[in-house]
């Protein structure tokens, strides 16, 4: 019986310290959609970086299907750069948000001369 309570507080311990290092990850987890500004459709494949102030790369990922996203930060004085072909690229400060959706607006380029 003793070994037994021993066992089950050493689980419970365990249990614990996992559920705690857990519940830390999730505060530095930022998620969030990304659409098109004339569409209002979502966006499929726009890279999502964190950098920071010497714009290193630090964590990258892409969104999904529905044009969600989600990125563990390291750092939350760090931005959430956004870059998609096509679009401005967009970069968005993090602080103390977890949920960042982002609208991208497309990018506009005039043609100077034609040669035909």
């Amino acid at each position: 019986m003793n070994k037994l309570k021993k066992y089950g507080m050493l689980m419970l311990l365990v249990l614990s310290v996992n559920l705690v290092a857990f519940s830390q990850n999730n505060a530095n987890v930022v998620r969030g959609q990304v659409t098109d500004e004339v569409t209002g459709e979502t966006l499929i494949s726009v890279t999502v970086t964190e950098v920071d102030a010497s714009n290193r790369i630090i964590n990258v990922t892409v969104t999904n299907y529905d044009g969600e996203y989600v990125l563990q930060i390291s750092n939350p004085k760090n931005k959430l750069r956004f870059k998609y072909i096509g679009f401005e690229t967009q970069d968005v400060e993090i602080g103390n948000k977890r949920v960042i959706n982002v609208v991208m607006k497309e990018q506009t380029l005039t043609l100077k001369d034609a040669v035909v």
